[in-house]
């Protein structure tokens, strides 16, 4: 799965990599796409250490974790939630009408998966 990002930098001592995402809330941002450029750089355990690298030790208390697939059935229902009465305003100043369109934000005023899906999130 990291293939494409690590690949081609195994043999690097520092690499960038640019990604085209939802920039909301970053830093205060308003709606909109940017892109988050990233530098990587490839550390010696010591180095790491040194730089004191969050992550680098196990956690006091941590617990092993066993990843296994296992397929199953899953019987669900959707329930879907609107943010007003029919022809009315919400919270966020836009009314729910009977064309049938799905808006921008969600009824709790969050975007919604596919914003985050077209930037390029694994999202479900």
């Amino acid at each position: 799965a990291d293939m494409p990002l690590l690949g081609p930098n195994l043999l690097q001592d520092t690499f960038l990599t640019r990604q085209t995402t939802q920039l909301h809330g970053l830093g205060g941002q308003g709606p909109g796409e940017g892109t988050l450029v990233r530098e990587w750089a490839w550390l010696s355990r010591q180095k790491a250490r040194d730089l004191a690298v969050s992550g680098l030790h196990r956690p006091q208390g941590a617990v092993g974790v066993k990843i296994a697939l296992e397929t199953s059935t899953v019987n669900s229902l959707l329930i879907g939630i609107e943010s007003s009465t029919p022809l009315k305003q919400d919270f966020f100043g836009r009314h729910h009408g009977p064309d049938c369109t799905s808006k921008e934000v969600s009824v709790f005023g969050k975007r919604k998966w596919r914003d985050y899906r077209r930037a390029g999130e694994d999202v479900p």
